[in-house]
């Protein structure tokens, strides 16, 4: 009968470890439990105070936004905009509506160099500043990616394919609506700045790209292309030396009807009394506002004598490819053979005088200019001596080479890429040509 005492003993044995086993068992799950519905409980908490807090400062910053209002609900989008980009990009959230102004510039910056590629693109083309080299870039970026663009109508307000409008911003009459189903992504042609007319067709998350020239050439530049004949009709060999004693005599009385009148400044859309000879002409305090307001609105203006570096700095914001800033001169003008529409060196102070408004925006894009350049330090000097050496490569290729194609390999600043025969041939095509290509592309005709 051992055996079976002995056998008995281990089941009492088995059976006291089992239960002990169950017991931990209960209190470990138990406990755990316990921990599990206090976290859901404490993440509940957190999230309904984050929500709490996002509700706050919506409420705080838009409580005198008129919210049955176009606009009203644009400020209304931007503040959560505002909310959910320091949220994604761990800026802590501010807690009073002062703090919330702070914390909007902090996500602005951030915002200037972004990571993905843009797409949304709003590009005022400016006359006579190098704009259909650039225009090039813009229309080769959204065409390779089937991107939508603004287009004037064929037969529309100004006559020309590639000018929306000479005097006007966007309207409902002066653009081709969108296609079906497919939002706006770029506007690359002519036409005159105005950000609620320029909003009322884009994204919310449009980056928005200016470019000048230094205002004496660009002047000279308009004199040559367009001839205006109220310059040139004044009597004798240099009617250019008698316009500069007094331009306003002989400028048109709507500064948007002329080429040589601050154009530039008509083309940022400066209000028409800041011009020569109106209500607030040359009221520092009112351009010094205007200035103001274009430098918060411009997320990056190109420089026409520094179009190379301009094209990397650009490249840099847009998180882009060196292949798709890209480019050969459009439109560059050769020597002036009219030797009465040369403005001469000793009428230059007073065309200056003159162009004060020009002046105004041309050094505004100038100090912004000198600021990224310095910030970019021997980086960006090491990518500027890297695009200059293959755009000559890509130029020697596009000239005479008789291969098809050439290969550049990847650096620090690129990926590899290759640039065809056919490239060479987009980078060279009129603007008007390529406006064609996409009104075909997008909507199936020439003619709408």
């Amino acid at each position: 009968m051992r055996p079976v005492r002995i056998k008995m003993q281990t089941v009492a044995w088995a059976g006291c470890l089992i239960t002990f086993i169950y017991l931990v068992t209960s209190f470990t799950i138990h406990k755990a439990s316990q921990t599990s519905l206090e976290r859901l409980r404490d993440g509940k908490e957190r999230k309904s105070l984050a929500m709490a807090n996002k509700e706050f400062l919506l409420k705080a910053n838009v409580d005198e936004v008129d919210e049955n209002s176009k606009s009203g609900n644009n400020e209304v989008n931007e503040v959560e905009e505002i909310i959910n980009d320091a949220e994604d990009t761990n800026i802590e959230l501010p807690k009073s509506k002062e703090s919330f102004e702070v914390v909007k510039e902090t996500v602005k910056s951030e915002r200037k160099l972004v990571k993905q590629p843009v797409r949304h693109i709003a590009f005022l083309k400016v006359h006579k500043t190098a704009s259909s080299t650039a225009q090039n870039v813009f229309l080769r970026y959204g065409d390779e990616r089937n991107l939508s663009f603004v287009l004037a109508h064929t037969k529309g307000e100004s006559g020309w394919l590639n000018v929306i409008s000479y005097e006007n911003s966007i309207t409902e009459s002066n653009i081709v609506p969108a296609p079906r189903g497919q939002p706006f992504d770029l506007l690359c042609c002519h036409v005159i700045y105005n950000r609620k007319a320029f909003e009322s067709v884009l994204p919310r998350d449009t980056v928005y790209i200016g470019i000048v020239r230094e205002p004496i050439s660009r002047f000279q530049s308009a004199i040559k292309y367009f001839s205006p004949r109220f310059i040139l009709k004044l009597p004798g060999n240099n009617p250019l030396s008698i316009y500069a004693k007094n331009p306003l005599e002989h400028e048109p009385q709507n500064p948007r009807q002329s080429q040589t009148n601050n154009r530039m400044a008509v083309e940022f859309g400066f209000p028409e009394e800041l011009f020569p000879g109106k209500a607030l002409n040359g009221s520092q305090k009112d351009i010094d506002a205007y200035i103001k307001k274009l430098d918060g609105e411009f997320d990056f203006i190109i420089i026409s004598e520094m179009f190379d570096e301009s094209m990397v700095l650009m490249k840099q914001r847009l998180g882009w490819e060196t292949k798709d800033v890209l480019y050969v001169d459009k439109n560059v003008g050769g020597k002036i053979t009219n030797t009465k529409k040369i403005l001469h060196e000793e009428d230059h102070d007073n065309i200056r005088k003159f162009l004060y408004l020009d002046i105004a925006v041309y050094n505004l894009a100038m100090e912004r200019f000198n600021t990224l350049v310095e910030e970019g330090g021997e980086e960006f000097e090491n990518e500027l001596q890297e695009f200059k050496a293959e755009r000559i490569k890509i130029t020697q290729f596009c000239n005479s080479s008789k291969a098809s194609s050439i290969f550049i390999k990847a650096t620090e600043f690129h990926n590899d890429y290759s640039v065809t025969k056919n490239d060479c041939k987009t980078f060279a095509k009129h603007e008007k040509d390529l406006i064609q290509k996409q009104r075909h592309r997008m909507y199936g005709t020439l003619d709408n």
